[in-house]
């Protein structure tokens, strides 16, 4: 576009400039470190507070954790698996052993009370959580409590830091309440004394609660199981602080404070109970299923209580993480941490919350296309094994958006007589760190320069010359967009008049024709 100054020969003789102002924004790629797990400063595939003690140089191994911060602080993920003195998945499909997987060779044996038959008291399922699971049936066959439990031997375990894991579901209705029950049914219990305990348990309203050490009848605070449907449960103690965990999350008690006496729980009995109290009097059976009981001689931070209560029977711990913002769209893989005895994993991904197949594949990471800015998108990743399939958590991230217009170019658009020592200057859009200059004599106008600046000098020009530029900005978003914006013009003096002295700037004086 033409723009006429108030000297019509000045305006023809001169040339129109123009300016495109656009706006990009390049690719940042974020890779992992490759190696050695960062912080495991004593090599034992963890990091933990035997790292810190390694860091700071004598510091006892053991400490007194004052903060429930502390247990709850989320270390690097590491498997803790190798943390397990005792892991019972359950998946049997008759006989009264159940076997601890972890290696250590602690199994469980099914008992019920004297007289009763041990098909009274439970029922080995094909489905559990993760393979099968064992059926406590509370109430009998014929109504009466056959007293139902599995008796598992102590031997590993701490009483200074330790920690329970499990899988239940409640049967629905409540089971009958004789034998005094009050309706209540056990989980799991340890008992030495009153201050030797170890206890979880559920009342007839269906909540949850917990005795630890000398601290009795806590419980949790607006959380209740729905019946039929499976609940992850862990408590972790450790040397007078004790936590309480719900679907992997930390839960909030109603009564307590959170510790206990350290120095009174110092003993712990020879055996506990899968799915009862611990005690002589069984009366306080479990009625309904429990699968994968884990058993730890410490506590657990809280992504590996995640990994036990989620990432132990599907993919987890996504990345990009769940619900994040500003994803560059190249150079992007999914990637995720593998659930156990899985082969292959599918692969769902796109723009819709029920996201289409994309590809099978035997290793924990998807490179992705070329993606739109601004988009959400959405995935899942499915654990195929021997045995199963696992349906996967959908997760999602949307992309970064495309950076704003840059704005207020100088010279202004459609200015007219502009001085050909001037050089060119804008502000960038929201987003923008730098700026592709585009810098000729026709629309569009050849590539110039790329700058982190707002300003572009021009180069030297002659009289008899005219000067076009284009402007874009680069964006501070890591993605790779451009998005064209307005053209700016602007009519450069007449070639006659004698240009503006520049300081710190040399320029070759061009004869005319009058020269």
């Amino acid at each position: 576009m033409k723009i006429r100054g108030k000297n019509s020969s000045a305006a023809n003789a001169g040339r129109t400039a123009c300016l495109l102002l656009a706006a990009c924004c390049w690719l940042t790629a974020i890779t992992g470190t490759a190696g050695a797990i960062g912080g495991d400063l004593n090599s034992d595939g963890l990091v933990d507070w035997s790292d810190v003690a390694s860091l700071a140089g004598g510091w006892p191994q053991i400490y007194v954790l004052t903060d429930y911060a502390h247990l709850a602080v989320n270390w690097l993920r590491t498997d803790p698996i190798a943390n397990q003195t005792a892991c019972y998945r359950l998946d049997e499909t008759g006989g009264v052993t159940a076997f601890d997987s972890s290696g250590n060779n602690r199994n469980g044996t099914l008992k019920v009370e004297a007289g009763e038959l041990i098909e009274n008291g439970f029922a080995w399922q094909p489905a559990g959580v993760h393979g099968g699971a064992i059926m406590f049936d509370g109430d009998g066959v014929s109504g009466e409590n056959p007293r139902p439990y599995i008796e598992i031997p102590t031997a590993g375990m701490s009483a200074a830091a330790g920690m329970v894991a499990l899988w239940a579901n409640l049967a629905d209705p409540a089971p009958a309440n004789d034998d005094s029950r009050n309706n209540n049914i056990y989980l799991f219990g340890l008992y030495g004394d009153t201050a030797d305990k170890v206890k979880l348990y559920v009342t007839g309203s269906a909540t949850l609660k917990f005795n630890i050490g000398n601290c009795s009848f806590s419980g949790t605070n607006g959380f209740a199981f729905t019946r039929g449907q499976w609940t992850h449960i862990a408590i972790l103690w450790d040397n007078g602080i004790y936590v309480i965990y719900i679907n992997g999350s930390p839960e909030p008690i109603y009564s307590g404070d959170g510790t206990y006496t350290a120095p009174s729980f110092d003993t712990l009995p020879a055996t506990a109970d899968i799915g009862n109290t611990g005690e002589t009097n069984k009366a306080f059976s479990m009625h309904g299923m429990i699968d994968e009981v884990r058993i730890f001689n410490r506590p657990m931070n809280t992504a590996q209580i995640r990994w036990i209560s989620d990432g132990a029977v599907r993919a987890w711990d996504p990345s990009p993480p769940d619900a994040a913002t500003d994803i560059p769209v190249e150079g992007i893989a999914l990637q995720w941490t593998p659930a156990r005895e899985t082969d292959t994993y599918n692969i769902y991904f796109g723009t819709a919350n029920s996201p289409p197949f994309a590809v099978n594949l035997p290793i924990t990471h998807y490179q992705l296309p070329p993606l739109s800015p601004a988009t959400v998108y959405y995935w899942r990743v499915d654990g195929v094994g021997a045995a199963d399939t696992v349906t996967g958590n959908l997760w999602s991230f949307r992309t970064v958006p495309l950076p704003d217009e840059p704005s207020s170019p100088s010279p202004a658009n459609g200015a007219a007589n502009v001085d050909i020592a001037a050089d060119l200057s804008w502000k960038n859009g929201a987003y923008t760190t730098s700026s592709a200059v585009y810098f000729g004599t026709f629309n569009p106008p050849p590539f110039a320069a790329n700058l982190p600046i707002t300003n572009y000098q021009l180069p030297v020009a002659s009289y008899q010359l005219p000067i076009l530029s284009c402007i874009t900005g680069a964006s501070t978003r890591p993605a790779r967009a451009v998005r064209p914006q307005a053209v700016y013009t602007a009519l450069f003096q007449h070639p006659h008049k004698r240009p503006s002295p520049r300081k710190n700037r040399s320029r070759q004086t061009a004869k005319t024709k009058d020269g």
